[in-house]
C-alpha cells in the first residue's frame, strides 16, 4: 500500500518540480536580458549608437558601459548556451541592427524547450516566438531584438 502512495506522489510532485523549475530558468533568462537591454540601451545613448561589431558567445563586445554584465554575460545563461552581441546581423529572413541572442556553444546547449521559450516570451514580449522583439533568430537561436 504505501509504495503505491509513494508512485502516486512521485507521478504528481515530478510534473510539478518541473514546472517550477521551467519557471525559474525563465523568469530568469528574461530578467537577465532585460538588464543586459537596458545596459546596452544606456550605452547607445550614451555613444550615440549601438556596438558595431558582434561578438562572440560569451564575450561582451567592447566599449564604456559593458564591464557591469561581464560576469552574467559569461557564465551559461538559465537555459543553456551564451549571450551574444549581434550587429547588423541576418535572423531569421530580416536584418536586425541590434540584438542578443543566446547561443549553443560546445560546452552548453540552449533548450529547446518550447514551453520554456514560450514562457521568456510572454514575460519579455507577446508570448509568440514568430513575432514580437523576442523570437526565434538564426538557427532557432532565442532571440532578443533591440533595434530591428
Amino acid at each position: 500500500m504505501s509504495l503505491f502512495v509513494l508512485s502516486v506522489l512521485t507521478t504528481v510532485a515530478v510534473p510539478l518540480i518541473q514546472q517550477q523549475v521551467r519557471a525559474a530558468r525563465a523568469a530568469e533568462t528574461a530578467h537577465q536580458l532585460q538588464t543586459f537591454a537596458r545596459t546596452f540601451a544606456a550605452a547607445a545613448k550614451t555613444t550615440g549608437d549601438w556596438p558595431s561589431a558582434p561578438a562572440a558567445p560569451g564575450k561582451p563586445p567592447p566599449g564604456p558601459g559593458f564591464e557591469a554584465l561581464a560576469a552574467d554575460w559569461r557564465r551559461p545563461s538559465p537555459i543553456g548556451g551564451q549571450y551574444q552581441w549581434v550587429a547588423h546581423s541576418p535572423q531569421a529572413g530580416a536584418r536586425i541592427r541590434a540584438g542578443i541572442t543566446i547561443a549553443p556553444t560546445a560546452a552548453s546547449a540552449v533548450s529547446t524547450d518550447r514551453t520554456l521559450l514560450v514562457a521568456i516570451d510572454a514575460a519579455l514580449d507577446d508570448g509568440d516566438l514568430a513575432t514580437g522583439r523576442f523570437r526565434l533568430g538564426y538557427r532557432a537561436q532565442p532571440l532578443l531584438i533591440l533595434e530591428p
